[in-house]
C-alpha cells in the first residue's frame, strides 16, 4: 500500500500576493519575512478487510472510518479498481463492494483517494483553501479458478462413532464445504453434511448422524466459479449379528451384537413375537427372552429398528433371517451317521441337478463331531436317480452305502470303495427296487410287486422272501426285521417270527427302530402311542404321552430317542420329542417342516438339520 499526500496552498498564495500589491506601499526588509512551517497531518483512514496482494475470488464487501483527530474536516473518499470508479462519498464511513465477477484473473489495483483539511487553523485553512490528499493503494489478485479437491486420507470408527481426515487446506478458495455421504456405488447421496470453515480448516469430522453399514465418503468444495469433489472413501462395518438361543420348548433369548456405530444412534427398537409389542434395547448388545415357542430349522426376520432421543421415526435398521443353532457347511445331505470308533459324523450329498434323469455325483463328506467342518470328502460316481442311504456298520464300522440297485462297502479313512454288491447277480430285472446291505445281507425289495427278498452274500443263499404289505425295515446289523406286522429274529441264518404287533384301528405300525444293542424295537401307528418293546425280556414300554409319531431316530451317545409328531394344527411344523428308554418325555420342540425333504437328525449329542443346522444345546 503506498499514501501519498499533497498541499493545496496556491489559492493562499495568489490571494496574499494580491492584497499587497494593491494596497500602500511598504518598505520590506527580511526582517518582515516568516516561514510559516505546515502541520504534520494527524488523519487517518482506516479500511476493513483489505489487504495487500490478498487473493479475491468472490465479492468482498470493505469498509472505511475517516479520523479526522478533531483536527482534520474530511473532503471527498474517491474508490477506483484500474481507474474505475466505484464509490464516491464524502462520508465519514462508508462501505464498498469489491466484485471479482467484471474484473480478469490477475492482479488489478485497488485506490482509494481520499481529500481533507490540513488542520493548520490558517484562515485558508478556514476557508476550505488549504487541503491534503492522500492516496492509498492496494494490489488485490482475482482468483476465478476452482476450489482445489480434498484428499480424504482415511475413514475410521472410534468409539462408537465415525471419524474421517483429510490432507491441509491451505490456500484453497471456496465458500460451501460439504460432507457427502453415499449408498455403495451410487451416485445419489444419502445425505449431504455442511462443514464450516473451522471444520475443514481442523482437518478431521466426527460424523455422529450415519448409521449405515456400508458407505461412500467424499468431501465437495463449491465457489461461485465452481466445484470440486474429492474420491470417495468406503466404510464397510459389519452388520450386528442376530441369533436365538433355545430356552426351553416355550421360550428363547434373542440375542443382538454391538452395533459398530452404537454412539450415533440411542437405542433399538424391537417388535416382540407373538403379540407385537415393542420393546426399547440397548445399542452394545445383549439378549431379551421371548416367551414364544422357538421353531428349529424355520429362519424368520427379526429387526432392530435405531432411534435417536425425542426424533419419533428410525434412523435405520438392522434385520437378519435368525436361527435357532449353528450352521455348517455340508447342508442336504441324504442322511448323517455317527461312526463311534472314528468319532465323526458322515454324509452323503448329491450333487447335481434335481431334475429327472439328471447326472448326479455321489459325494462323501466326513465331518468333525463338534462344529461340523469338512475333515475329508470324496467323489464316488455319478448317478442317474435320486435315491441314496448311509449307514455305519455297526460290526465292522465301515460305510454302508445303498442304492437302489447297489450298495458298496466304503473304507471310512480312504472314502474309497471296498466292496461292491449289485442286486442283478440276485434278481431280475433291477427295476423298481431298493436294495440294502446288513451285515452282509443283502436286502432287495420290490417296490412294484411289494415284495422283499434278503440273501447271504457269503453263500448267496436266499435267507428270507415275503410280501410286503406296508412298510419294511431291518436293524443295521442284520438281526432283526419287521413285515407284514411281525418282528423276526436272525437264527442261524434265517429269520424266525418272536412277535405280532397288535394294529390300532385296523392301522399296522408304520415306523420302526430296532436298536440291537439293547435288544429293543421301537415302533407306533398313526393312531397309537409309540411303544419301546423288549425283545429280549418280552416286556413293553407305552410312551403314553404322545401319539401320531411319523419317524422315530436314535442317538447311541446319549442313548435317548427322538419321536417326530405331526401337528395338523400348526401350518408346517412338526414337534420332535427326546424320550429317554423308559418311556419319558424329557423335552420337546417346534420343527419346521416345509415338505421339501427337511429332515432332523439326533447325533453325538446333537440336533442336525439338513438345511444346513444345528443345536448343540437344550436337545439332547
Amino acid at each position: 500500500m503506498k499514501v501519498i499526500q499533497k498541499r493545496w496552498t496556491n489559492l493562499l498564495i495568489h490571494f496574499l500576493l494580491f492584497s499587497l500589491f494593491s494596497s500602500c506601499s511598504f518598505q520590506f526588509s527580511d526582517d518582515y519575512f516568516v516561514e510559516l512551517e505546515q502541520p504534520e497531518s494527524s488523519a487517518l483512514l482506516t479500511v476493513s478487510l483489505l489487504e495487500d496482494n490478498m487473493i479475491v475470488s468472490q465479492p468482498i464487501m470493505s469498509s472505511y472510518v475517516f479520523n479526522g483527530n478533531n483536527k482534520h474536516r474530511l473532503y471527498s473518499v474517491n474508490i477506483t479498481i484500474d481507474n474505475r470508479g466505484i464509490l464516491g462519498s464524502s462520508n465519514t464511513s462508508d462501505s464498498f463492494e469489491i466484485n471479482p465477477d467484471p474484473l480478469s484473473e490477475g492482479e488489478h489495483e485497488v485506490a482509494i483517494k481520499f481529500q481533507y483539511s490540513s488542520g493548520s487553523r490558517s484562515l485558508a485553512d478556514q476557508n476550505d483553501f488549504e487541503r491534503y490528499e492522500s492516496i492509498l493503494r492496494y494490489t488485490i489478485i482475482v482468483d476465478k479458478s476452482s476450489p482445489k479437491p480434498i484428499s480424504i486420507l482415511g475413514v475410521e470408527v472410534i468409539d462408537g462413532s465415525i471419524f474421517l481426515n483429510w490432507n491441509s487446506v491451505e490456500d484453497n478458495i471456496f465458500q460451501e464445504a460439504h460432507l457427502n455421504v453415499y449408498p455403495p456405488n451410487d451416485y445419489s447421496a444419502l445425505r449431504k453434511i455442511e462443514l464450516n470453515q473451522e471444520i475443514i480448516n481442523s482437518l478431521q469430522f466426527n460424523d455422529t448422524i450415519s448409521t449405515d453399514l456400508i458407505m461412500d465418503f467424499s468431501i465437495t468444495l463449491k465457489n461461485r466459479y465452481g466445484e470440486t469433489e474429492s474420491e470417495r472413501i468406503n466404510l464397510t462395518l459389519d452388520k450386528p449379528k442376530l441369533y436365538g438361543e433355545i430356552i426351553d420348548g416355550s421360550s428363547y433369548k434373542f440375542i443382538w451384537a454391538e452395533h459398530p456405530l452404537y454412539n450415533n444412534f440411542d437405542n433399538y427398537n424391537y417388535n416382540v413375537r407373538p403379540n407385537n409389542t415393542f420393546v426399547t434395547l440397548s445399542n452394545r448388545g445383549g439378549e431379551y427372552v421371548v416367551n414364544d415357542a422357538p421353531t428349529f430349522g424355520q429362519q424368520d426376520y427379526h429387526s432392530l429398528n435405531l432411534q435417536r432421543n425425542n426424533s419419533g421415526y428410525g434412523l435405520h435398521h438392522v434385520s437378519e433371517r435368525i436361527h435357532f443353532g449353528k450352521t455348517f457347511d455340508v447342508p442336504w445331505g441324504q442322511t448323517y451317521v455317527f461312526n463311534k470308533e472314528r468319532n465323526t459324523i458322515f454324509t452323503v450329498v448329491l450333487d447335481g441337478s434335481s431334475s429327472f434323469n439328471a447326472p448326479r455325483d455321489v459325494v462323501l463328506y466326513e465331518l468333525n463331531p463338534e462344529n461340523l467342518e469338512v475333515l475329508n470328502s470324496r467323489s464316488l460316481f455319478t448317478i442317474y436317480d435320486s435315491y441314496v442311504d448311509l449307514i455305519i456298520d455297526p460290526v465292522t464300522n465301515d460305510i454302508i452305502l445303498d442304492l437302489f440297485d447297489s450298495s458298496y462297502f466304503v473304507d471310512p479313512t480312504s472314502l474309497t470303495i471296498k466292496e461292491t454288491f449289485e442286486s442283478t447277480d440276485y434278481v431280475a430285472p433291477s427295476d423298481f427296487i431298493i436294495t440294502r446291505l446288513r451285515n452282509r445281507f443283502l436286502i432287495i425289495e420290490r417296490t412294484n410287486g411289494s415284495n422283499v427278498s434278503i440273501y447271504n452274500t457269503g453263500t448267496d443263499e436266499l435267507v428270507y422272501q415275503d410280501a410286503v404289505d406296508y412298510r419294511f425295515f431291518v436293524a443295521e446289523d442284520g438281526s432283526a426285521i419287521f413285515n407284514q406286522g411281525t418282528i423276526y429274529l436272525l437264527n442261524n441264518q434265517s429269520y424266525e417270527a418272536i412277535k405280532t404287533i397288535e394294529t390300532t384301528n385296523n392301522v399296522s405300525a408304520h415306523e420302526v427302530l430296532f436298536i440291537p444293542e439293547k435288544q429293543l424295537c421301537v415302533y407306533s401307528n398313526v393312531y397309537g402311542n409309540p411303544v419301546i418293546y423288549n425283545y429280549e425280556q418280552n416286556t413293553s414300554i407305552n410312551v403314553s404321552a404322545i401319539t401320531n409319531i411319523y419317524r422315530i431316530n436314535y442317538d447311541s451317545v446319549n442313548e435317548k430317542l427322538t419321536m417326530f409328531q405331526r401337528d395338523y394344527d400348526g401350518y408346517q411344523i412338526d414337534m420332535a420329542h427326546l424320550v429317554n428308554l423308559n418311556g419319558q418325555v424329557e423335552k420337546s420342540l417346534e420343527c419346521f417342516e416345509n415338505n421339501t425333504g427337511l429332515q432332523y437328525y439326533p447325533l453325538n449329542r446333537k440336533f442336525i438339520s439338513n438345511q444346513g443346522l444345528f443345536l448343540d444345546t437344550y436337545f439332547n
